[in-house]
């Protein structure tokens, strides 16, 4: 086996020589008159490249990459959402600056509203306690005590009276002489007793002013209140769509960690199998490295290390052996003739021209090694130069030149087209380099480079631009969110008080509408009155109702308007003359009804009576209907206060 593998080592690729054929130059071939100088070897085995299964592998990347996807727009998602909480969490802590701003004042005021109605609750108890104790007297000064005692002492001396009432006389006046004391303490406490409700009556109207400033204030809390309450809300929603995205992030992130596991053990399985033909591969780089430095007989001693070692092993291991043989037919290729295609043989190279007599049978010196990793890196590199000075002169080719307006001489023209000509690309020299491998590597180059286009021939299209209609942007409101802690709270006042203005305004309103309607029904009534009091009786019950009527309608002009509640009275009774008049017109025959019907049609004289009682209601309806309204009011006020 190892003769067979020595015998063909172009075959398996397996040569390393200190003087590779790659980079020797070509040369001349003459006649050989000395015998041909063969440089020594270095062999290794090589080892073929492992085959197996990456479907697994490229599945679970292709999940992986997918969970990565899902995890990128859940954070970017997550991301938006902490953006919103941040954002309300601060307008949540201008709103609650706000309304614990006003708490100091908002308490204060409460405190000095608790202590007025105190104060004033002391005088009101006060001054019912002294109201209190006037009663059961029957006297409310001295002077009336002693006027009334003597009225009674001079009756019972002078007066012819019974014994029952002069005993009376005598208890009457026994019990006004003990109230004396009494009296006279009720007289003092009299002048204060106004006094105090003064005081009481100003203490209420300072507590009035105190809790319209505290209405203003609870608004404002309550607006604050509102506020946190609507910004509370949306931060909880929004923290509950941050929590679903962290417990789907988290699944994630635990579905992540199951497939980097499995990837990482099915990799650590691909580098075992790939281990040795890796470290192959490295001991070839290893050994060109150790020839190109100079140290050949490491290099050969490491080469024979390693071609025993694997020379012992492909003899006594059977299954590595049988690995091996499989694994290199499927890989390489056989060299079989240099006449059949698709062969392994190299392609001859052509005869080198002829040197001189003295250098008969000798090519050039070869170039000196250099390490592969180096070479390599000088190619890319001297490729990537040419390749972008290729570029430059191409482009300088392509711009276009300006026309000539006058003419110039014949040196002139030569000079400019001299000129123009794009100047040959700077060469840069890479020491190691040989030009075969730029060649080829530029070449590679240009063959994966993209199709430069013309860009004088392309036609840009203009942009087709849709006509629409412009629509002015409403204008921008001034949020709460940019306004400072004082115009914010103005501006809250300001609200309050044009909603408490508004209030009254509607409250005046209603009263006039009120006021309104009860002069219309005070008017109505008082024109029914007088027209059923100027409708002549039909029949002698009619007469005999009418006739009490007239005399209250009289009465109550008589009086010219001063007994309101004889004009209620009248207008009542004329109702029921109404309601009695048609009942007895009920019973009369149609011609009758028909007769009636006609006069009643027709204008009648009014009495004079009636006719100022109407008057004097039409002048003073409004008046009255104030009066009224005004009367009920203030008994409500003063059951207000008194439940207060």
């Amino acid at each position: 086996m190892a003769e067979a593998l020595a015998a063909e080592p172009v075959a398996n690729g397996n040569t390393l020589h200190e003087e590779p054929a790659a980079v020797q130059p070509e040369a001349e071939v003459a006649e050989p008159t000395e015998p041909e100088q063969t440089s020594k070897g270095l062999y290794i085995l090589r080892i073929p490249r492992p085959t197996f299964d990456d479907s697994a592998v490229k599945k679970l990347e292709g999940e992986l990459s997918a969970v990565f996807t899902k995890l990128k727009a859940i954070n970017g998602k997550a991301q938006i959402k902490r953006g919103e909480a941040n954002e309300l969490r601060k307008q949540l802590g201008v709103a609650r600056s706000l309304r614990n701003g006003s708490s100091p004042e908002f308490d204060e005021k409460m405190t000095r509203l608790k202590q007025l109605r105190e104060m004033r609750k002391a005088i009101l108890d006060k001054v019912q306690e002294m109201k209190s104790g006037r009663q059961g007297l029957e006297c409310r000064t001295e002077e009336e005590l002693d006027l009334r005692i003597a009225e009674m002492e001079h009756s019972i001396q002078h007066d012819d009276l019974p014994l029952n009432t002069e005993k009376q006389y005598v208890r009457n006046i026994a019990k006004l002489r003990s109230q004396r004391e009494q009296i006279r303490a009720v007289q003092g406490q009299q002048e204060s007793l106004g006094a105090m409700e003064a005081e009481a009556k100003k203490i209420k109207a300072v507590i009035d002013e105190v809790d319209s400033e505290m209405n203003i204030l609870r608004g404002e809390r309550d607006q604050a209140k509102d506020i946190i309450d609507d910004l509370q809300k949306k931060l909880a929603v929004v923290t509950a769509v941050l929590n679903d995205y962290d417990l789907e992030r988290q699944d994630l992130e635990s579905t992540k960690r199951d497939i980097q596991e499995q990837l990482k053990s099915l990799r650590e399985e691909i580098d075992g199998h790939m281990f040795e033909w890796r470290a192959n591969r490295k001991l070839s780089l290893q050994l060109r490295d150790l020839v190109a430095e100079g140290k050949a007989e490491e290099a050969s001693s490491i080469a024979e290390q390693q071609v025993e070692s694997y020379l012992g092993k492909l003899l006594t291991d059977t299954g590595f052996r049988r690995e091996y043989i499989k694994l290199w037919s499927e890989q390489r290729r056989y060299l079989v003739s240099e006449l059949l295609p698709d062969s392994g043989a190299p392609e001859p190279k052509p005869a080198a021209a002829a040197g001189k007599a003295g250098d008969k049978g000798k090519g050039k010196p070869a170039a000196p090694l250099v390490p592969q990793g180096a070479m390599k890196a000088q190619a890319i590199i001297a490729a990537a130069l040419a390749e972008a000075d290729a570029a430059v002169a191409a482009k300088r080719l392509a711009e276009p030149q300006a026309p000539v307006q006058e003419e110039h001489s014949e040196h002139e023209e030569e000079a400019e087209e001299e000129a123009a000509a794009p100047a040959a690309p700077a060469v840069r020299i890479v020491p190691g380099i040989t030009d075969e491998l730029v060649a080829s590597s530029a070449k590679a180059a240009r063959a994966h480079a993209k199709p430069a286009a013309d860009k004088y021939k392309a036609v840009a299209e203009l942009p087709e631009v849709p006509d629409y209609e412009y629509i002015m942007p409403p204008p921008k409101e001034v949020s709460a969110e940019t306004m400072s802690k004082e115009e914010l709270k103005a501006r809250v006042r300001e609200e309050q008080r044009q909603k408490a203005a508004e209030a009254e305004l509607r409250k005046k309103r209603r009263q006039e509408q009120q006021v309104k309607k009860a002069a219309a029904a005070k008017q109505k009534a008082a024109e029914q009155a007088a027209a059923a009091a100027s409708a002549p009786p039909v029949v002698a019950a009619g007469r005999v109702a009418a006739a009490p009527v007239a005399d209250e309608i009289e009465g109550a002009s008589g009086t010219d308007g001063e007994n309101e509640a004889g004009e209620d009275v009248a207008a009542v009774q004329q109702q029921q003359q109404v309601k009695q008049r048609k009942a007895d017109n009920k019973h009369l025959p149609a011609k009758a009804k028909q007769q009636l019907a006609a006069a009643g049609r027709k204008p009648m004289p009014m009495p004079k009576k009636a006719a100022k009682v109407q008057k004097w209601h039409q002048q003073y309806a409004t008046e009255l209907a104030i009066a009224g309204v005004a009367l009920l009011m203030l008994v409500l006020m003063l059951l207000w206060f008194t439940t207060k």
